[in-house]
Parts: C-alpha cells; sequence; structure tokens
C-alpha cells in the first residue's frame, strides 16, 4: 500500500481511486509545505518505499487538522480551532454518552467508521507534575522481545514521531535524526509536516513515519528492535529513504548521539542528498554495549533482521487463541497488543516510573492472558505477584491473587501451581482473618496506592470476598481442606456484613437508578455527573471492580440500576471509562482511563448489554489509542493548553491494552456458572452479506473450545467443536432490518428467540443452518439510555 493509501495525487489535487474511502478532492498547498493534504477514514497509512512519485500525505485517524487557510503551510503547532474545542466541551459537559447514544441509534450500530472523526489523535505523552515524557514530548512505542520473569527487560523506545529511539528508560541514551538544511531540523519537529507513527502491515512492532523539512525535501522511515550476531542484546534498525528529487537545495542527515559508541553506520556523517537525487540510509543503535564483534548497517543486515523480527511474532501468536472478525481494525489492535503485552509481562509501564508491579492490573493481565492461551506468561505474573504479596498486603490485593489464582487453575488444572502456592497464600488468608472485624467487615485500608488514609471502601472487600468464593473450591478440590473451610468462612461473614452495609447505604433515584457509595458509611450523595468531582471520578474508576465480582447479581434489580445510573451520569464517552484526568492537565479538564475499563466491560457482558459492549471495543478505537495501538493510565478529550494532538499520561499502559483484549474476547466466547455463551456481543456489522467471525482454541473452564460463523446471503453456516459444559448458547447478532427465520442442526429445528439466540442441542462437533430474512420490527432504543 503507498503513502497515500489508495489515493494518487495529480493535477494539482488528491483524488481518490475508485472504491478507496476518504476525502474526495483537495486543493495543493504553496510550495515549501507539505504537497497535499488527505485526510483518510478509514485503515492508518502503510508506508511504502520512498521515490520520486510519493506525495507525503498527512493522514490522521480521526478529524481533519486545523488549516491556516488555503494554500498556507500547515501550521507546525498544529492549534485545536476554537469552535473543535467548544463542541468537545459541549459533549463532555452532558451527563450522558452523547457520541455513543448517536452510534447506538445508528442503523450499523457501533463500527469503527462510526466511531471516528469526532476527536483528534493521540500524540503526546506527559509524566508527573504534567512535564513532557520524552524530549520531544511524542510517546515512543516500546519494542523489545518477551524476558523471563528474572531476566532484566531491555527495551528500545521508538519515538512516534520518528525523531529519536532511546534505551530503557526515558531518561537513557538516546539517537536523534537531524534532517534539513546543513542537518539543523530535527526529524518530526514540525507536527504539521508529519505522518506519526503506523505499524508495518497494520500490527508488526516494526515503526512507520514519513516527514516533510523545511525546504520540502521528503523522508519515509521505517524502525524496529530485532536481534543480530556480534549484539548481546537488541539492536534498533533504522532506514531513512531521502527524496529531494524535487528540491533545489541539497538535503543532510546526522545521526545525533552523546553514546558514539552505540551507534553503527556505514558512512560518514553528515549525510549529504544532493538535490534532484534520492537515497536510503541504514542505521544501527546499540542498547547494550560492547559488541561482541563488529556488525554493519546496510540493506542486507536490515532486511534479515526485519525478516526475523516478522516471522518471530508471527511464530510466538499463533501459539495463542485464534480470532478471525472480518474487522481489519480489530484483528491489527488485537495482535499489536497482545505483542505489547508479552513484552511488558508483570510491569504496568515500561520506560519510566510507572515500571513497577501494580496488582489488580497485572493480576487482570494474567487472567487474559490466560484465556488468550499463553500459560507460561500468565504463570509468569502470577509467580512475581504472589512471590511479592506478603510484603504489600492489601485486602484488594490479596483478592487478586486469589480471584487470578482460581482463573488459571480453571484454565489449565495446573495443581502443581495450587500446591506450590498455597504457603504464600496461607499467610494471605491468615492476614485477611484477623483484619476481619466482629462485625464481619475488614478493616479500613487506603482506595489505592495514590489515595492516603484508610477507609471502608467497599471495592476493596468485595474483590476479597469473590477471592475467598473462588479459591475456596480450588483448595478443597485438590486437598487443601482447611484452607478451603477458612476462606468459606471468611467469606460468609463478609457477605452478610457487606450487604448489612449496602442496604444502609445505597440510594434509589427517582430515575430508578441505582447508587452505592464507594466508601461505606460515608455521607457520599449520587453525583449529578459522576467525573466532575475527584470523588466522582475515582468512583467512576473503582467501584466496576465491585460491580464485576458478582455481588450485585447479573440482570438483577440493583445491577439494572447501576447500570442505569452509569449511563445517565457521565460514566462514558463513546463507550470508554471516562474520568476527570486530572494528571494530564494543569487544570481542570475532562478525559478517559481505559485502564479501569476491564471490569466495566465484564459487568456488561454479565448483563448482557450487547450492544454497549460492541461501542466499548469501538469507541477504544475513536478515543483512547494511537494508530500504533499505544494507550495510557489517562488520555485528555478537552484540547491541552491549546494543541490539537492530545495526550496521555506514562504510556504504554498494561491494564488499558488488557481492557481491549478481555473485551473483544467477551463480545465473542462469555462464561458464566450457567456455561458458555457464544458471540453474545458481535457488532451487528459483522453478519452483513459475506461476513464471517470465530475463535480457535479459546480456552474455558469446561475446556477448548472453536466455532466459525459465515453468513453468505440469506444463509448462516456455523461450524462449532464444544466442550462439556452446563449449556452453550449462541447469538447471531444482524445488521438492522434483518433477523434469523430459522436454524436447523442435524435435521433438528432450533428455537431461536427475536435476538438471534438459540441453545446448542449437543456438545462435539455441531453444525448449525440458519436462514435470515427481513425484519418488520422497528429498531430497538438503547435500554440503558
Amino acid at each position: 500500500m503507498t503513502l497515500l493509501a489508495g489515493m494518487v495525487a495529480f493535477g494539482g489535487t488528491c483524488h481518490r481511486r475508485a472504491g478507496a474511502r476518504g476525502v474526495g478532492s483537495i486543493p495543493l498547498t504553496a510550495r515549501g509545505s507539505c504537497s497535499v493534504v488527505c485526510i483518510r477514514q478509514s485503515r492508518p497509512p502503510r508506508i511504502g518505499r520512498a521515490t520520486a512519485a510519493i506525495v507525503l500525505a498527512v493522514a490522521l485517524l480521526a478529524v481533519a487538522p486545523p488549516s491556516n487557510g488555503e494554500g498556507a503551510a500547515p501550521s507546525c503547532e498544529m492549534r485545536a480551532p476554537a469552535a473543535y474545542a467548544q463542541r468537545i466541551r459541549d459533549v463532555v459537559a452532558s451527563p450522558r454518552d452523547v457520541w455513543g447514544e448517536q452510534v447506538l441509534r445508528s442503523a450499523d450500530g457501533p463500527t469503527y467508521e462510526s466511531t471516528q472523526n469526532r476527536l483528534a489523535p493521540i500524540l503526546f505523552a506527559t509524566r508527573e507534575r504534567h512535564r513532557p515524557l520524552s524530549p520531544s514530548g511524542v510517546y515512543a512505542v516500546p519494542l523489545a522481545y518477551p524476558q523471563g520473569e528474572g531476566v532484566p527487560l531491555a527495551v528500545a523506545l521508538h519515538a512516534a514521531d520518528g525523531s529519536e529511539i532511546i534505551s530503557r528508560h526515558a531518561t537513557g541514551p538516546s539517537l536523534e535524526v537531524e534532517v534539513g538544511a546543513a542537518a539543523g531540523e530535527r526529524y518530526g519537529s514540525c507536527v504539521g509536516r508529519l505522518v506519526p507513527a503506523t505499524l508495518a502491515d497494520g500490527w508488526l512492532p516494526i515503526v512507520e513515519t514519513a516527514y516533510v523539512d523545511a525546504t520540502g525535501v521528503r523522508y519515509t522511515q521505517e524502525s524496529f528492535a530485532g536481534r543480530i550476531g556480534g549484539a548481546r542484546s537488541i539492536v534498533s534498525f533504522i532506514k531513512l529513504d531521502v527524496d529531494a528529487s524535487a528540491s533545489t537545495a541539497e538535503a543532510q542527515v546526522l545521526f545525533k548521539t552523546s553514546a558514539p559508541d552505540r551507534l553503527v553506520l556505514d558512512a560518514q556523517q553528515p549525510i549529504t542528498v544532493a538535490p534532484g537525487t534520492t537515497s536510503t540510509i541504514y542505521a544501527a543503535w546499540v542498547h547494550q554495549p560492547p559488541l561482541l564483534h563488529p556488525i554493519h548497517a546496510n540493506a542486507y543486515t536490515y532486511s534479515r533482521a526485519r525478516a526475523a523480527v516478522a516471522t518471530y511474532w508471527k511464530q510466538r501468536l499463533a501459539t495463542g487463541m485464534q480470532i478471525d472478525v472480518p474487522d481489519p481494525h480489530v484483528l491489527d489492535a488485537e495482535r499489536a497488543i497482545l505483542i505489547q503485552n508479552l513484552v511488558q509481562g508483570w510491569r504496568y509501564s515500561v520506560g519510566n516510573l510507572y515500571e513497577e508491579l501494580s496488582f489488580a492490573e497485572a493480576l487482570d493481565t494474567s487472567e487474559v492472558m490466560g484465556e488468550y492461551g499463553y500459560p507460561a506468561d500468565t504463570q509468569s505474573i502470577l509467580n512475581v505477584a504472589i512471590d511479592r504479596l506478603p510484603t504489600r498486603y492489601t485486602a484488594w490485593r490479596v483478592g487478586e491473587g486469589l480471584l487470578a489464582e482460581a482463573a488459571y487453575y480453571h484454565l489449565y488444572r495446573d495443581r502443581a501451581l495450587v500446591h506450590r502456592d498455597a504457603v504464600p497464600l496461607r499467610g494471605a488468608l491468615a492476614w485477611l482473618g484477623h483484619r476481619q472485624q466482629k462485625s464481619g467487615q475488614l478493616l479500613p485500608e487506603p482506595l489505592s496506592s495514590d489515595l492516603g488514609g484508610a477507609v471502608n471502601g467497599l471495592p476493596a472487600q468485595v474483590v476479597a470476598w469473590a477471592g475467598l468464593r473462588a479459591m475456596a473450591p480450588v483448595w478443597r478440590a485438590n486437598g487443601h481442606t482447611a484452607l478451603a473451610d477458612r476462606a468459606w468462612h471468611i467469606a460468609d461473614r463478609l457477605e452478610v456484613a457487606l450487604r448489612r452495609a449496602v442496604a444502609r447505604n445505597h440510594t434509589r433515584l427517582s430515575d430508578t437508578s441505582f447508587f452505592v457509595p464507594l466508601v461505606l458509611g460515608s455521607d457520599s450523595k449520587p453525583y449529578g455527573r459522576i467525573t466532575f468531582t475527584r470523588e466522582g471520578s475515582y468512583w467512576n474508576l473503582l467501584m466496576p471492580y465491585a460491580f464485576a465480582s458478582g455481588f450485585f447479581a447479573p440482570k438483577s434489580a440493583a445491577a439494572t440500576g447501576i447500570l442505569r445510573y452509569l449511563a445517565q451520569h457521565g460514566a462514558w464517552l463513546l463507550g470508554v471509562t471516562r474520568a476527570d484526568a486530572h494528571i494530564s492537565y494543569s487544570s481542570g479538564g475532562q478525559g478517559l482511563g481505559q485502564v479501569y475499563g476491564l471490569e466495566m466491560s465484564r459487568f456488561l457482558a454479565d448483563n448482557d448489554q450487547a450492544d454497549e459492549l460492541s461501542l466499548s471495543l469501538y469507541g477504544m478505537f475513536g478515543t483512547a489509542m494511537t494508530p500504533t495501538y499505544v494507550s495510557g493510565e489517562a488520555i485528555s478529550v478537552v484540547p491541552v493548553g491549546g494543541s490539537w494532538y492530545r495526550t496521555m499520561y506514562m504510556p504504554p499502559n498494561l491494564g488499558a491494552n488488557s481492557t481491549y483484549l478481555e473485551t473483544l474476547k467477551l463480545t465473542l466466547v462469555h462464561e458464566s456458572s450457567a456455561g458458555i455463551d457464544l458471540a453474545f456481543s458481535t457488532p451487528r456489522a459483522w453478519l452483513e452479506p459475506g461476513g464471517h467471525f470465530g475463535v480457535r482454541g479459546a480456552r474455558t473452564r469446561f475446556g477448548r473450545l472453536s466455532y466459525e460463523v459465515r453468513r453468505d446471503g440469506g444463509r448462516i453456516r456455523v461450524t462449532l467443536d464444544l466442550p462439556r459444559a452446563r449449556a452453550v448458547r449462541l447469538r447471531l447478532r444482524l445488521p438492522s432490518g434483518t433477523q434469523v427465520l430459522s436454524a436447523r442442526s442435524g435435521g433438528r429445528l432450533l428455537k431461536v428467540d427475536g435476538e438471534g439466540t438459540l441453545s446448542l442441542p449437543r456438545r462435539g462437533r455441531v453444525v448449525v443452518i440458519a436462514t435470515v430474512g427481513t425484519s418488520n420490527a422497528a429498531a430497538r432504543p438503547p435500554s440503558l439510555h
């Protein structure tokens, strides 16, 4: 695919090829700036080889960038237009998910396209006290290979503007790329002339950018972290194509570093490219010198290392669960995020001060990676968390540890792990018992690591209760009856006390929604707009841990009321969890916390909120991830400091990654104590004529399963290989105006409800044939809104 991603520039305008999506005709800008601006609405641009015919497209995933007027050079500052900023403020000021409701009411429902063109892309990253995370202020893509739990991580941080590569940490040794006249311009420094990072083939950990310098010379850059003989650790490889064919000035390239022993360059610096010519430059950056023997940076070593990276990751991902859906964006994100998680392991982030164990997010990730079929990586996270637990006891951490241990056992039946961890978890159980008061509740503790002061928080106690209930039967099944009995005893007393406390503290609102305070016994009242106070923001981030625990029975009056409260009081933006995101703003602002969306997605799935769950999946593309599928702990929505590009805090983020993976899995496979529900929340557009989706080798507590759904006109064929479960149901969610008329399996007519849900008659290999016809029923309004 060319840089214009299906668009061809000629005759002074940018025109679409037949069938391509995007803006039809856009005037060329003045000479000396970008030659053309093409706004692309579907797939991110994939940068090919630089040639004399390449025309740089400032291609963006979301809305059109601000312009200085027709024919004017794009601004290097890229300020947010006042009208755009005000539109965003109006949307976030509403207590409703304005955009989400629009999407849910549309004929197609949630799709990639329907969640785009609303917010500017994310480009910048900050750290504590709102300072830039890197010298350029731009986020970095973390590149590495998975390491064992006891092996120090070697990671390369490749800036998303192509300006630098940093070793290990944002403050570590770096290689900067200087271009332009006399190599006096930092590559990517003018964001108005930059195509920010995308990934090769949409998902491989190979970073692609493009840039035009101030004299009009064009550059395309590709970089990755690979391995090569002679190096102790990973090496970052860079390929820079320079196109000065249309320039009257020479260009110079300089690789600038304070650690010259790390730079490998088979040319003298600065490298000069004459006017009217093109050139390809190769360089390498050694992350752990010295070299064992000399290496070279040339086309041969680059192509070999690149091919090895692609082969490694394709083979690595082939060992896990395989997902097939018709939307390539969804698949690209899944693969890219799996790679990030395999690299990060238990680490909340990498390359910054957040490179630490955050128990809740790490243990949630262990569950997700177990579901996706990576047992060694799952066990590695569990090992680190359980080993460190005795020095960092809290009720919440103990509960999360028990939940993750039980989840791993149910997926892999690893009795040896249960026996090994019985010793440290016996200590955790004793600690919980000492913390239990006469009332049955646990002693107060801080709500989170960044909130001081012990309080009687509901989420921590409910998570502890859920963990005890999950692990007790596992211990009993493996002969640890004393541990099981003790766990049941603590859990039973705790449940009685918590239900009494919730009965005293909840509020039933006039709109029939149901509010439970974050801190039991407090005077906290329902929030009119949840995230417009710091307390309300923490409520929105932490309470889903209690909601998804099963304490509020799925589809009960309480659970339904909680869902209604979330929907009507500002919990979501395009289905993504909202927060005040104060760490992204020097003063008040509104943002997103995708990292805390995992439990929200589980709560939605448990309560069969199919439309809202598919909205959450696609909303992450439109609001919370970069085109390289990197996210942070907090993400700005309202422009920060007037900048058009948005900002995130301390990327990459393990919890945000796992939120996406879990949400995707839940649309396709959802488990409950009653059995397995398949395809209950898939986006309706996936079963348009010719549509298909399925999974292979999905892990469940009942065993592994695979299924494939394919629609050919008015006929749907479903092939399933099912484990022995209590019950297995399948749902065929069709586009608006169509419905399942009938379904048969083995000659037997199956009962189908109005949602396209049917119960499967047996286990093993099952084939279902369904017929599709026109529906006369009006589209159902979203039930929560």
